[in-house]
């Protein structure tokens, strides 16, 4: 079964979401709402009357500078105090979340932040084979989440691991230690194949992130 992704969306900071890409997908999206949103676009309400159990609005009526970033970051936190093993994005084009997901990704929850909604990884239709190593590998849903997730982890210049078996290992403690064998190399494998990493023969690691 694959894991749960809560999607928190900014509405006040970004409003183009395609809620078909949903369908069928093991999402749940909470849209954020501030006080001046008084009405929604009668399109983007017919959508969320088809998706009845999986979107759920968050209405405020505080007002002022950073008001609704603040009542969002309280959702992410329950949500993800309830359900610390699922994958969590923020989708803002505000970095004041980037704290936030820094914060957090320091308890091993893994969260990362988008500006575009179609560039969360779980809307990728179909899974992704990359024909970059010595054979093909197709990655899920989950694994592209994961190596996005270290991707992001690593431009931050947050624990580089600097040799193969540290990588490992710090992949492995990064995901609570719950990866079977296959998965985590999966993650591995997805590093190189997308170019943020390259092993060099003694083993050493080269970031290019």
């Amino acid at each position: 079964m694959s894991s749960l992704h809560f999607i928190f969306v900014d509405f006040e900071n970004v409003r183009e979401i395609d809620l078909d890409l949903i369908r069928h997908k093991p999402v749940k999206i909470y849209l954020a709402l501030g006080k001046h949103h008084s009405s929604l676009p009668s399109d983007l309400v017919t959508k969320l009357l088809q998706f009845p159990d999986q979107v759920q609005i968050i209405k405020t009526s505080c007002s002022g500078k950073n008001a609704l970033d603040f009542v969002l970051a309280y959702h992410i936190g329950v949500q993800s105090t309830h359900s610390p093993d699922s994958h969590f994005h923020i989708l803002s084009r505000d970095q004041g979340f980037d704290a936030l997901v820094d914060h957090l990704r320091s308890h091993q929850i893994s969260v990362t932040r988008y500006e575009a909604f179609d560039r969360i990884p779980v809307f990728e239709k179909t899974p992704i084979t990359v024909s970059t190593l010595s054979s093909p590998i197709t990655f899920s849903h989950d694994s592209l989440t994961r190596i996005q997730d270290m991707t992001e982890r690593f431009s931050h210049n947050l624990s580089r691991p600097k040799r193969k078996e540290t990588l490992l290992a710090h992949i492995h403690i990064r995901f609570g230690k719950k990866l079977s064998e296959k998965e985590l190399l999966e993650v591995f494998d997805g590093l190189i194949a997308h170019k943020v990493i390259d092993i060099a023969p003694d083993n050493t690691v080269e970031y290019h992130c």
